[in-house]
């Protein structure tokens, strides 16, 4: 069988999971990244397709914390793989995720901090109404899995790329916490990115290729 077609059968046997029960088969997930990690050709494959993706090029962008690729989306549950690019000096704000998704680093590290609160999560939660349940750093090849209700804080090494394996939608809404004027905010889509220039996609790719993380000829 061809490694795509492998690879296309296994996603779609993920995505059809029932991710409300994330917690159940998150190390299946994780597994799949390492395997996945360690096939060059495939994300190679994957990354080459995607320059021939209008649908996943439209997806694919950057926003002031990273540059994402869209590598591949099943169409009827939302379930995506991604790669992301983190910028220079990222330490974003207490958060949570519409969606549990695993995630592999391939190149850098970042320090990885979960949060918890006796609180509800609502317009009067504040910074200081948190409390840390874990600190640790994810270096590269370690993985970890979230679920969409934990709150989470990361602070990333300039250049970091990660592999992420990111689940349907599981509610409306993500908030953050602005640590500065100590106000909760809630969204609805996630921050959309600005599509990529033409140059902006190919520095990404060389950067990719750079740091032998796929193969893919000029």
């Amino acid at each position: 069988m061809h490694l795509l077609e492998k690879f296309y059968e296994d996603f779609s046997r993920i995505a059809q999971l029932d991710w409300s029960q994330f917690h159940k088969f998150n190390a299946h997930i994780e597994n799949f990244l390492v395997t996945l990690a360690s096939r060059q050709e495939i994300l190679s494959s994957l990354t080459k397709n995607l320059l021939a993706n209008r649908d996943l090029l439209s997806l694919s962008g950057e926003n002031p914390l990273l540059k994402k690729l869209i590598l591949y989306k099943d169409v009827l549950t939302g379930t995506e793989l991604r790669l992301h690019i983190f910028k220079e000096g990222v330490i974003d704000k207490p958060h949570d995720h519409r969606l549990s998704f695993s995630t592999m680093v391939l190149n850098g590290s970042y320090r990885h901090t979960l949060l918890s609160t006796k609180k509800d999560i609502n317009e009067l939660l504040k910074i200081e109404d948190l409390s840390i349940l874990l600190s640790h750093d994810v270096r590269e090849n370690s993985l970890y899995s979230i679920n969409h209700d934990a709150i989470h804080v990361t602070e990333v090494v300039p250049e970091t790329v990660s592999l992420s394996l990111r689940g349907p939608y599981m509610k409306e809404k993500w908030f953050n916490i602005d640590t500065e004027k100590n106000n909760i905010f809630f969204f609805g889509d996630s921050n959309l990115p600005t599509s990529f220039s033409y140059t902006q996609l190919q520095d990404t790719i060389d950067f990719l290729r750079q740091k032998h993380l796929i193969i893919i000829g000029d």
